[in-house]
């Protein structure tokens, strides 16, 4: 193929692969979802008790980005002081932190950063 034959732009050229751009964002979040957040929190969750707790529920269709979804949404309420989101896991053949094929509840307390199932430890199960 066309490798360059000096062993310098051959490292160049493959740290250009494996080195991530800066510009691109590793989380694509659309457009509509922080005002979601902002909705859910001036009229959702502070209108809530223990008793009677806010609950969203992100559904759609497969490969639309529900998981990346429900990952900003509590990425987003930690952010905004909220001391820790329940998170009611129900995909049974790709979950972000709990084990395929049981449905998991956990309580999370620090944002979700890693890729799903590597930080299934930093999270408690309920």
């Amino acid at each position: 193929a066309n490798r360059p034959s000096d062993p310098k732009e051959r490292l160049e050229s493959m740290r250009e692969v494996l080195v991530p751009p800066d510009a691109r964002p590793r989380l694509r979040a659309h457009r509509a979802w922080p005002s979601i957040v902002q909705h859910f929190v001036d009229h959702c969750l502070h209108s809530s008790s223990p008793e009677s707790p806010a609950v969203l529920l992100v559904m759609g269709a497969k490969g639309v980005g529900k998981s990346t979804c429900c990952r900003f949404l509590v990425n987003s309420l930690l952010s905004l002081q909220v001391p820790e989101v329940f998170f009611l896991e129900t995909d049974l053949g790709q979950p972000e932190l709990g084990p395929p094929g049981v449905v998991t509840l956990h309580r999370i307390r620090c944002p979700m950063l890693q890729v799903p199932h590597s930080e299934q430890h930093r999270h408690e199960r309920i």
